[in-house]
């Protein structure tokens, strides 16, 4: 591309007119054109564009090379793209005293005249114009450039208030003396460049109060200000100012919340930004690396007249802060405004994080190879010979049904143009998908290598436990673009405007047969994957979060992602460095989320988040402890951060360090910083000392030792296993998934075992046989009401992970007969409910079949009473064993036979509630409401607790400890 600018360029992106049957074209057959050989194409460029709507709700507008006119208003409706092709960008002139654009509307909220404006309606068919708002999706004008010639002062090029995967990109604005370019922006925007008028851009805040990207753009001329703002969260990368008197003028009487990064201030005249109310702590500004010349005054405080100053020469601005500052740990923030920059008469290299897509000729067509895009051919084969064959494979609009997962090389580009129109989509209950398992991708990107996607949607479904919409393990400089995860909310279909989500009470799904928190992330970025990401949106309901970054290193920006409106989390990071997350957007719906946790970080560290907004809608009417729940992350930096709501229940903190404890209340700040946290000594060191290890958990019971002596804990409620490290007196999540976690256990390799309550889909069919129609167990209850009652919609799973890899290593253990298995530990349920009283004598009947783990030696006794348990018992032969009995409150003492055969039980104490542990000097550990300490049946002490004590367990290098779960909390009691 020709770098006519420092960060944009002019030249067209689409060179040729993409081979789309469903796009439409603008003519100008039968139109007269000017002496100048301009058309006039308002009528027939407006109908053009309802037409679209009306007759497929979402699609495509192409505008062939040449230079056109409008006369009046352009109304672009919802979900409608208008993009531009031929060797040099088409462009619409408004000309010369064009009748209606002297003088705005007395009503008008920007107070001017437009050529083109984004809606939420077709105003020419409707009547009445509705403004872009939060729900004006997937609109979007691209590769088009604009002109307002003179004498219309109250003309502005676009009005654009639109919401998710709205974006205005490769433009130039050509105002003169026009007022402006675009008024009310929304979502993102790129390669603009804005010359002359009054402002560039002028605007409130977004769609409904979310920040704002601009990047590689240019402002240049303009007679007041290149930005005139309020309350717009303007995240900017890659942007140059010249020229011009100020670069953002906030208005009077509101804040604004300003992070630029990467950008050139050149012969700025007056201050460069004007704040106001520069001593609320919504004021919030943060600039870096900003090479500056000629900018003598950086920041004024409108309010005050206090002037920050810079210098005439050339500079280079590391950083400009204005706001609360706030280092975890501290009580309060304080108000501050630094400056740090040094001379530098060279301009710097900026580094360049996204990329531009293939030229278009090297694009080939995937229905060249096969493809149809119908919604119900198979074109799983034809796309990945394309990719197999081709570097860029173009996909026309349409609805590209998949049996597998496409699978990306190194190189490839995968491009639609519109991705509420062109996706990739899984039918229900899709054999590859189904059951229990790891995670399957829809779309997998190679290992290490370059790759693009870009302007696409991606459907899982809803009845696919196994489905992750995209796995993303590509290169740095690899680059996911205007990529929507569907499902949920922000459908769009062609026979449907607005695709129903909720039932009528607004408490599930429309449709009661799609289960909401059921499939694995829409977008896994992991084994190192890096790269850009760039206008995305996950609001799918049916997975377990909007993205999950795990197990990276590798580089990594995000712009303007916006996570919605899942059950449990929105984001997930674990094991994340070097990343930096600008303009992150979560917003929790009453429905399906008014527990759901929006960040969740286990072990990251040099993180960067910017304009970092969390969100909960009007109906939410609970309070929620933290926006970002942190577990040994450090060296992190939250900037610009706003944490509102409209409710009463604004999430109570910012962010809490599970750990230690600390917390940052404070809703807005413009600075929070996580710097390196000291790890408090938790275990006990004196016998009989008992201390609590972490707090702030929700229901946890179960647990287990591994080899390497960690501890593993389950919190089932909420999906959740925890792993506790005693040498760093330190916990971490370290999975959390859509199946529910009931009991745990490891084998002899290390591998975590885990019973789980599996729920399958409707008319899910795993190997040929239908899930929920057969009884695994042979009609067996149990001894109970439970079984019965769960069995009729759920199932017992038992799995295997390696705690390195909890996810990917998912495997299902195989039911085997103990006769072929030989076990050497078998593990049983530690307690059972069985209310019909049979508990004494179930033991006379042998079991006969347990799930086998990997390493040959350990096994799980296959039994209904898995349903139930909380907690596994190892089973040694020639040993006692003891079990609890939960519906008499008792704890039984049976024999263990060579082949694991259950004898002789004894009521051993009359106490007994979940767990039970017996300690190497035969003190046995009973939680009962208090944790009862019994030797040889009869009670010796007791400990009370501050909340109800479930599972115990004898633990420690020389089993020194008893850990205890208890609610909310774990304990640790020093055993020697």
């Amino acid at each position: 591309m020709t770098k006519q600018y420092r960060f944009a360029h002019t030249d067209s992106v689409y060179t040729h007119q993409p081979d789309d049957p469903r796009a439409v074209v603008l003519q100008t057959d039968g139109l007269q054109p000017d002496e100048r050989g301009i058309y006039d194409v308002t009528e027939r460029l407006q109908a053009l564009l309802d037409s679209v709507k009306q007759q497929d709700r979402r699609g495509i507008v192409l505008i062939p090379e040449g230079v056109y006119s409008v006369s009046q208003t352009i109304y672009l409706p919802r979900a409608v793209r208008m993009i531009g092709f031929g060797k040099k960008r088409p462009k619409f002139v408004l000309k010369k005293d064009t009748s209606g654009f002297q003088e705005a509307p007395q009503d008008d909220k920007g107070e001017a005249v437009y050529m083109f404006w984004f809606t939420g309606n077709t105003p020419r068919v409707e009547g009445y114009i509705q403004d872009a708002n939060a729900g004006t999706f997937y609109s979007a004008v691209s590769n088009i450039d604009f002109q307002i010639e003179e004498g219309n002062p109250a003309a502005v090029v676009m009005r654009a208030h639109f919401a998710q995967h709205g974006f205005v990109s490769h433009c130039v604005f050509d105002v003169g003396q026009g007022k402006a370019g675009i008024f009310d922006v929304g979502n993102e925007m790129e390669n603009l460049v804005f010359l002359g008028g009054e402002y560039g851009i002028y605007t409130t805040k977004c769609s409904p109060g979310w920040p704002f990207v601009l990047v590689e753009s240019a402002f240049s001329g303009q007679r007041k200000s290149a930005i005139l703002s309020r309350e717009c969260g303007l995240t900017l990368s890659h942007v140059e100012f010249k020229d011009v008197p100020a670069a953002d003028i906030v208005m009077d009487g509101y804040w604004e919340k300003l992070f630029w990064k990467d950008c050139v201030m050149e012969n700025i005249a007056g201050p460069a930004i004007r704040i106001s109310r520069e001593n609320n702590s919504c004021t919030q500004i943060n600039l870096r690396n900003i090479w500056c010349r000629n900018v003598p005054q950086l920041l004024l405080g409108k309010d005050s007249g206090k002037v920050t100053g810079g210098e005439q020469s050339e500079y280079m601005l590391h950083t400009l802060f204005h706001g609360d500052d706030l280092t975890l740990g501290q009580s309060e923030p304080e108000r501050k405004t630094l400056v740090d920059w040094e001379p530098a008469s060279q301009e710097p290299e900026f580094f360049r994080e996204i990329c531009d897509l293939p030229p278009q000729e090297t694009w080939k067509n995937a229905r060249d190879y096969g493809a149809y895009g119908n919604g119900i051919s198979d074109d799983t084969a034809a796309l990945q010979k394309a990719l197999d064959e081709c570097d860029t494979v173009y996909l026309p609009q349409g609805t590209y049904l998949l049996s597998d997962t496409l699978r990306m090389r190194e190189g490839n580009s995968l491009i639609g143009l519109n991705p509420i129109s062109t996706q990739l989509v899984l039918g229900e209950n899709s054999p590859a998908w189904a059951g229990m398992g790891a995670p399957k991708a829809v779309l997998e990107t190679s290992r290490g290598g370059w790759n693009l996607v870009n302007g696409l949607g991606i459907d899982t479904a809803s009845r696919n436990p196994r489905a992750v919409g995209c796995k993303w393990m590509a290169s740095a400089n690899s680059y996911m673009n205007d990529v929507k995860f569907v499902g949920g909310h922000g459908q769009i279909t062609q026979q449907q405007e607005n695709v129903p989500v909720y039932n009528a009470s607004r408490t599930a799904d429309v449709n009661p047969d799609r289960p909401w928190d059921s499939q694995y992330w829409s977008l896994w970025i992991t084994d190192n994957g890096g790269g850009a990401f760039k206008d995305v949106w996950t609001a799918n309901t049916y997975a377990e979060a909007g993205f999950f970054v795990s197990e990276t290193e590798t580089p990594g920006v995000m712009y303007q992602v916006s996570i919605e409106h899942h059950v449990r989390h929105e984001v997930l990071l674990r094991n994340v460095a070097n990343w930096k997350f600008l303009c992150m957007q979560t917003e929790e719906e009453v429905a399906e989320g008014p527990y759901c946790q929006p960040y969740e970080m286990t072990n990251c560290h040099d993180l960067l988040f910017a304009n970092f907004y969390s969100f909960r809608v009007i109906w939410v009417d609970n309070p929620y402890p933290s926006v970002v729940r942190a577990w040994n992350c450090e060296n992190i930096d939250f900037l610009n951060c706003h944490n509102f709501t409209q409710m009463k229940y604004t999430i109570e903190n910012l962010y809490v360090d599970v750990n230690t404890g600390k917390t940052a209340g404070f809703w807005q700040l413009g600075r929070l910083r996580i710097p390196h946290m000291e790890r408090a000594k938790k275990l006990p060191d004196v016998k009989g000392e008992i201390g609590k290890i972490i707090s702030g958990l929700d229901c946890v019971d179960a647990l287990c030792q591994a080899p390497d002596g960690a501890i593993y804990i389950c919190d089932s409620r909420l999906y959740r296993i925890y792993r506790w490290d005693p040498e760093t007196e330190t916990m971490i999540l370290l999975t959390s998934q859509h199946f529910q976690p009931l009991s745990l256990a490891c084998d002899s390799q290390g591998r975590l075992l885990v019973v789980t309550e599996y729920q399958p889909v409707k008319n899910s069919v795993v190997n040929g046989i239908e899930e929920l129609a057969t009884d695994e167990f042979g009609g067996e209850s149990g001894g109970g009401c439970y079984y019965p009652f769960f069995s009729y919609d759920r199932r017992i799973r038992v799995c295997a992970i390696d705690p390195k890899a909890p996810e990917a290593s998912l495997e299902l253990l195989p039911v085997v007969s103990l006769e072929q298995a030989k076990p050497d530990i078998l593990y049983y349920p530690a307690n059972q409910w069985r209310d019909s009283g049979d508990m004494m004598e179930s033991f006379a009947k042998n079991d006969i079949a347990c799930y086998l783990a990997p390493d040959g030696k350990t096994a799980i006794v296959h039994t209904p009473a898995l349903a139930r348990a909380c907690g596994l018992t190892p089973l040694c032969p020639g040993k006692p064993a003891y079990l609890v009995d939960e519906y008499n409150k008792c704890i039984v003492q049976v024999q263990v036979g060579n082949d694991f055969a259950l004898s002789n039980p004894t009521v051993w104490a009359e106490r007994g509630e979940y767990g039970f542990a017996m300690t190497e000097d035969g003190d046995a550990y009973i939680p009962d409401c208090l944790l009862y300490i019994y030797v040889d049946g009869e009670k010796k002490d007791t400990i009370q607790l501050h909340d109800r004590p479930a599972c115990v367990l004898e633990a420690g290098k020389n089993k020194e400890y008893l850990y205890i779960t208890a609610r909310r909390d774990v304990y640790a009691l020093r055993l020697k």
